[in-house]
């Protein structure tokens, strides 16, 4: 039987994602067992602390940097000044300095500065019997010699007298690696907030009507990829905000109580992947909170519409699967809000809805919106209207409309 000779290609970017989501939960889970005592743990964090920074065998690229690379994303934290910067005459016959902790995302020591994670990874912050580490070399010894991604039967003779120095019950090189570690962590798990956390401002008005099975009011399907980002409502007239992950998990929050449609409402949609890993989705009504759910694990869904197929009031497998709503406003941030934008937005919505002669795109069942991936631009079929929010209420419900008029 011949051999023959496997051909690569390049992996794509979504496999990229998963196995990084992959390589952060072991970290995570590992540095947690670590601070139970649980030292044995110390094994995976150095293969996968290697693979996401510093991996350079076999023509293979760092995981994390080059995600990071692609997004055009730059890897910054702040750290103390390193090994180079001691003066020379400190130097001479110098045992050990280990330099450049703490490692933080935000600036807590006034002789922190910030840098790349390429350019620590260059940097000295070993000095011992006058020959400097740098920082990829801890890393390389850790995974190469200690178990990370081989067991090797000695060690060099520094690395070995290194392992010797202790720093509260830990030597000092397990101290700086596990610091290297939880900063890589959180980097990883910035990049992909940048990339998920969203944020859907929609304000609708939703006419009684028989609705028996979901029915979708926007519905944005990413192509060649399982991701998906929807709102639909539900039998009964209920409201939900879904998605399916890159990994294809899908996860729904709907709101249980009765909503009051005899009104326009602000319905504010938003995914926010936590510093655990974790996803929490929420939707709030009217600046209320009315239904959360947490995924004990990252759900990544890009955060960027242009990259979707967008439609309004239908899915994107069915034209039919619309119903009769009108919209007034719809705005989506690729970020979760801090709190003063927050604010802004709520006060700027509530002033929406107290607009005299407000108007809307009303939608009837297969009339709908869709805007091709790269594109703002929405086309619509089968002609929906624009109509006065004031004249659809009156029409509606015009025992209400007289009441609130008075």
């Amino acid at each position: 039987m011949k051999n023959h000779k496997y051909r690569p290609v390049a992996k794509p970017f979504g496999n990229r994602i998963q196995e990084l989501i992959q390589s952060i939960q072991v970290i995570r889970d590992s540095l947690e067992a670590v601070r139970q005592g649980k030292l044995h743990q110390l094994i995976p964090v150095y293969g996968q602390l290697r693979a996401l920074s510093s991996e350079k065998s076999k023509g293979n690229h760092p995981l994390l940097l080059n995600i990071a690379r692609e997004l055009n994303l730059s890897l910054e934290f702040y750290c103390m000044p390193g090994a180079a910067d001691l003066p020379a005459q400190l130097k001479k016959n110098l045992l050990l300095h280990v330099s450049g902790f703490p490692l933080t995302l935000e600036q807590e020591l006034p002789a922190q500065t910030l840098i790349t994670v390429e350019k620590f990874l260059n940097r000295e912050i070993v000095v011992f019997k006058e020959r400097p580490y740098l920082a990829k070399d801890i890393i390389a010894f850790f995974a190469n010699k200690a178990g990370g991604a081989h067991y090797s039967p000695d060690l060099p003779q520094d690395f070995a007298q290194l392992l010797s120095f202790g720093l509260s019950g830990q030597p000092v090189l397990v101290n700086a690696l596990l610091q290297m570690a939880d900063v890589t962590y959180r980097l990883a798990v910035r990049l992909l907030k940048l990339q998920t956390d969203l944020e859907i401002h929609i304000l609708i008005f939703v006419p009684p009507q028989d609705v028996k099975q979901p029915v979708y009011v926007i519905d944005n399907k990413y192509p060649d990829s399982p991701m998906r980002i929807f709102c639909r409502v539900e039998a009964g007239m209920k409201l939900s905000f879904g998605v399916i992950s890159i990994q294809g998990i899908q996860a729904i929050v709907g709101i249980n109580r009765l909503i009051d449609w005899s009104r326009p409402h602000h319905f504010t949609l938003s995914l926010v992947i936590e510093d655990d890993l974790s996803t929490q989705l929420v939707i709030a009504s009217d600046g209320e909170k009315v239904a959360k759910l947490n995924v004990p694990h990252p759900l990544f869904v890009s955060n960027d519409p242009l990259q979707y197929r967008s439609y309004q009031n239908r899915s994107d497998e069915e034209p039919n699967a619309g119903l009769d709503f009108g919209l007034i406003e719809m705005a989506m941030f690729g970020k979760h809000l801090p709190p003063k934008e927050e604010a802004q937005m709520l006060l700027y919505f509530d002033q929406q809805l107290t607009k005299q002669n407000q108007r809307c795109v009303y939608f009837k069942k297969g009339q709908y919106g869709y805007a091709a991936p790269g594109t703002k631009d929405l086309q619509m079929t089968n002609s929906p209207v624009v109509w006065s929010v004031g004249k659809l209420l009156k029409n509606q419900f015009p025992e209400s409309s007289k009441a609130s008029s008075k």
